[in-house]
């Protein structure tokens, strides 16, 4: 099946295999650049998305512009754009994550590669790789509007995925000069609910966090002040509460945990939380894998010990962490209570098994040239400890620990 094709991981570098042209390559003076903002997005001493696409205006005669304050529209609205005549060279996400993920979905399957559902012979086959039948039929590479991210929303860790440190003004003058290399984005599918999230998922505490922050803001919408400060005293308020959910989860159809994690994170971004936090220290956006992290219930002094340990992505290998790779994860209930999940912004509830699959290449990003998006260094991976295993099909070899069960 298409989900089981093997894949390269791709550097992201001009010339290399999967490489796309440069922006300065497909922007002419007719060339169309397509802005999604989000007026809605942001927090105090963030950048306000009105200013963002002011600063767009001044370097691209012509944009047009679309607003949607919520991800839905912007996936309607860019996959819409993306299938029109005259599509897109460019893609400008003016907000926060919420408003990269709709834009990186609409993209998807804009180009035909949000994967399609048919019945055969009673087994459900899933397409949509990249030339491997999907229901509308991939667009060809050369119609593929690049992806451009600018940091106007509370969290931004899409921004920090691609860009790292870098200002949002060099960002935005090296995606339309050409000077910024260019790599696919995959995306994750939440398959029961038919949609995508381009960060991540999580369970658990940083669920719990998003929940408190999101609190905050109703109760007190003009609240400004430190974005810093305002997440730490979520992070305190949420864990003074905080129950550890009781989870099983698997990746590839082999089990990784059972029994009460303090968080699961799924995903191909490796930090989190603006870049501060690398939970996910081994993956990529663009190798075909997602990569899963479980931390067991522990105690408060032992989180706190973790915690000095995730900003550097040395807690995997502890006896706690469990982490793997793969292609399809699952995570159910214990208990069949829903579960409380966050991805690219407000927390949410789904139902009591979350199917999640890989989405290969929604489609190109510019982003910062060097090392920054590489994961971090093999002897770094699990503390040195855990075993290679392969792939399904043959596909990328991933690498597991688990952690020992909870009672």
């Amino acid at each position: 099946m298409a989900m089981q094709r093997p894949v390269g991981r791709n550097t992201g570098s001009p010339g290399v295999e999967g490489s796309n042209p440069s922006p300065s390559a497909l922007m002419g003076t007719d060339a169309r650049v397509l802005a999604i903002v989000n007026s809605a997005a942001g927090a105090g001493g963030s950048l306000a998305p009105d200013d963002a696409l002011a600063a767009c205006r001044e370097l691209i005669p012509g944009l047009d512009c679309l607003r949607a304050a919520e991800s839905h529209a912007a996936v309607e609205a860019v996959a819409d754009a993306v299938r029109g005549e005259r599509p897109p060279a460019l893609i400008v996400a003016v907000g926060g994550d919420g408003t990269a993920r709709g834009v990186a979905e609409g993209i998807a399957r804009g180009l035909g590669r949000w994967p399609s559902e048919r019945r055969g012979g009673g087994v459900l086959l899933r397409d949509g790789w990249p030339g491997e039948g999907s229901s509308a039929g991939p667009a060809p590479l050369d119609r593929e509007p690049g992806m451009l991210v600018l940091p106007a929303g509370s969290g931004n860790s899409a921004y920090a995925a691609l860009w790292g440190e870098r200002p949002w003004q060099e960002a935005l003058r090296a995606a339309l000069d050409g000077s910024a290399p260019r790599r696919h984005v995959d995306l994750v599918r939440l398959a029961g609910e038919d949609r995508a999230t381009l960060l991540g998922v999580n369970v658990g505490l940083i669920t719990a966090i998003a929940r408190e922050i999101e609190e905050r803001k109703r109760a007190d919408p003009g609240a400004g002040g430190d974005s810093d400060e305002r997440y730490w005293a979520a992070f305190s308020s949420a864990l003074e509460r905080f129950v550890a959910p009781r989870v099983r989860v698997s990746v590839d159809g082999e089990p990784l945990h059972e029994g009460a994690a303090t968080l699961c994170t799924i995903g191909g971004v490796r930090r989190f939380g603006r870049g501060a936090f690398d939970l996910l220290p081994q993956a990529l956006l663009d190798d075909g894998l997602l990569d899963v992290c479980v931390v067991a219930e522990v105690s408060p002094e032992r989180l706190g010990e973790l915690a000095h340990l995730v900003p550097s992505g040395t807690h995997v290998g502890e006896p706690e962490v469990a982490y793997a790779q793969g292609r399809q994860v699952a995570v159910e209930s214990n208990d069949g209570s829903p579960l409380a999940i966050e991805h690219d912004g407000p927390p949410t509830v789904v139902a009591p098994v979350l199917a999640l699959e890989l989405v290969r290449a929604a489609g190109p990003a510019p982003c910062a040239p060097g090392d920054t998006l590489l994961p971090a260094p093999a002897g770094e991976f699990a503390g040195g400890v855990g075993s290679p295993t392969s792939g399904p099909a043959g596909g990328p070899a991933g690498r597991v620990t688990r952690a020992p069960p909870t009672a």
